[in-house]
């Protein structure tokens, strides 16, 4: 079935909202766009240089445009964010290739503000307390910093050396320049947007991620024989419908158990907590898309009434939902199911959706929805 047609049918919802202020955010690009200005201004427009090749790289690296002056109204300002620090990294890779192919050796530089970088990291993570009203609100505010410090920290990491004679390779060198520079504004991003208000709540995050995490060890035991053995499990071949949302179910709940293993391993214990309550619904998802296989609940080969039906149900599942206290985190464990619907749509409209990956699609998200009223309220007993 060619779903292309169908996709225009169906409306997606709205995206969730920025984790922070227009202001706040168009405060940050500025002062990336008045890093990269300053950097830019450094290299000629046409400048001299000898070796063609890398004259041509210069002139390939050099930002031709700059992103949005104004952010998006909703989350995907994070990213417009995120192309600035882009612009910024451009704007001193570009710089560093052109002091290189022109005779100047940055390794000195290099060497110090790499340093300073991991010194600032060190600083800056051991000092976030996880200031909030409470400590639900303190793990939602402090996720996305969190991001912002891992992304520093993976830039600033020396997998490919600044090299020995940089003026034999300005490439390489000006390449390792922009990295530490995107670290340098990840940091300076995180630690401006850091929430500075309200009550520590470190330790009551710390001991609320270690109960979650057995609370998720105990509720995916027994799952396990579907993880490990897949389609093996049922003693039968799964097609249609049944291949796909089990397939999405345990990739999704491996996923998450990863991300929330890695956090727990750097100490980002916002995210932790955050992946863990992600998991604990995937693993309820999977729970329910095994004994809707068991019962043959799913079409093999959906109609087109049986899209409708499925895309109803997710919007119906996302967009009718009470406004709790706890709201900013069940729109946290909501984001998932609000890009897959989103998603689903534009493959539909783009002909990457067959008619069983888009049921399968659709049924998961409205799942997912249905599963974070009960996922939030018990975290929320979990993080008191």
């Amino acid at each position: 079935m060619d779903t292309r047609s169908l996709a225009a049918e169906f409306e997606p919802v709205a995206p969730p909202e920025a984790p922070f202020t227009t202001a706040a955010l168009t405060e940050r690009v500025r002062a990336h766009e008045q890093r990269a200005s300053e950097l830019l201004a450094d290299v000629p427009a046409d400048p001299s240089i000898p070796n063609e090749a890398v004259s041509e790289q210069l002139g390939a690296e050099r930002p031709e445009t700059t992103p949005a002056a104004t952010p998006p109204a909703d989350e995907s300002a994070m990213r417009w964010l995120d192309e600035w620090r882009g612009y910024r990294s451009r704007a001193a890779t570009v710089w560093g290739i052109y002091r290189a192919a022109t005779g100047t050796d940055d390794s000195s530089l290099v060497a110090e503000r790499r340093h300073s970088v991991r010194q600032e990291l060190g600083t800056v993570r051991a000092d976030i307390s996880y200031l909030g009203p409470d400590p639900v609100a303190a793990v939602v505010n402090h996720a996305p910093i969190e991001d912002l410090l891992r992304e520093s920290h993976s830039a600033v990491q020396p997998r490919r050396a600044f090299p020995n004679d940089p003026i034999t390779a300005p490439v390489r060198a000006g390449d390792v320049i922009g990295r530490i520079e995107r670290a340098r504004g990840a940091l300076a991003d995180a630690r401006d947007l850091a929430p500075a208000d309200g009550e520590t709540n470190w330790e009551t995050l710390a001991r609320s991620a270690g109960r979650l995490r057995h609370s998720l060890a105990r509720t995916t035991d027994g799952l396990e024989p579907y993880v490990q053995r897949r389609t093996d499990a049922f003693g039968f071949e799964l097609t249609g419908t049944d291949h796909w949302l089990f397939r999405e179910g345990v990739n999704t709940l491996e996923h998450q158990r990863r991300d929330a293993r890695e956090a727990r391993d750097d100490g980002r214990y916002a995210t932790e907590i955050l992946e863990t309550g992600l998991a604990l619904v995937s693993a309820e998802l999977l729970s329910a898309v095994v004994t809707g296989i068991r019962d043959e609940q799913y079409p093999d080969e959906p109609s087109a009434d049986d899209i409708r039906e499925a895309a109803a149900a997710a919007r119906t599942a996302l967009t009718d939902r009470e406004t709790t206290a706890d709201a900013g985190l069940a729109e946290a464990l909501r984001r998932p199911a609000v890009f897959r619907q989103r998603g689903v749509i534009e493959e539909m409209a783009d002909g990457y959706r067959d008619n069983v990956k888009a049921y399968a699609g659709f049924t998961h998200a409205a799942m997912h929805a249905r599963g974070v009223p009960a996922a939030t309220e018990y975290i929320s007993t979990q993080v008191p």
